[in-house]
Order: C-alpha cells, then structure tokens, then sequence
C-alpha cells in the first residue's frame, strides 16, 4: 500500500479516523510512502479547503493526508454542544465530496 496513490481527508475530532489514519500514514511512510500532509484550516468554507487541497496535490508524493481543522465542520457550527461522535465522521464526507481538487486528482489517476 506505501506505493498506491491516497488522497485521505479526514476531520481531527473524528474520534476513530483521525487517530487511525495518523497510524496509517505513518507506517505508510516507513514502508516507503511519500506522504505529503497539510491541514485544511476551515471546513465551513470550500474555496479555501479546496485551495488548500490544490497546493497539498502540487507537491510530490504517493500519499495526500488533509486533515480538517478541528470544530470547522458546517455541521459542528451548526450544532457546537453536540454529543454525537459520528458527527465529525461523517460531516468530512459531506465536504469533502465538494472539493473540486480532490475530484480532479481522483479521476485522473491511472492504473500502473
């Protein structure tokens, strides 16, 4: 796995996620992975993420870690006192699936 192409996006208060795929990058990088990382710093606010994202992709490596900026999520605005430990989990997914890089970069990857 240290030589497939990853794009990882996972929020930091993601209580499973986030401390798993810190572990995961990590013993990625010492089989070999060129992990590059870089912190998404607002997950309310898509243009921003997605320029992030865009310079993380210009950078060369194998594996693409973005962590989004803990408390930035919509749905952890919306609802700051919340209890529910999936919250974080899934509100990544409904951002990260607006990042117009991270749609780019996975359609144009190829098979080896």
């Amino acid at each position: 796995m240290a030589r497939n192409q990853m794009l990882i996006v996972v929020s930091q208060d993601a209580p499973k996620a986030y401390p798993g795929q810190n572990a995961i990058t990590s013993t990625l990088a010492d089989n070999g992975g060129v992990v590059r990382r870089s912190l998404l710093t607002d997950g309310s606010d898509i243009a921003l993420m997605d320029r992030q994202l865009t310079a993380l992709l210009k950078a060369p490596g194998n594996i693409y870690y973005a962590p989004v900026a803990s408390g930035t999520l919509p749905d952890q605005r919306r609802d700051p006192a919340s209890k529910n430990p999936g919250q974080a989990h899934i509100g990544t997914w409904k951002v990260a699936y607006d990042l117009e890089a991270a749609r780019e970069w996975l359609f144009a990857q190829r098979r080896p």
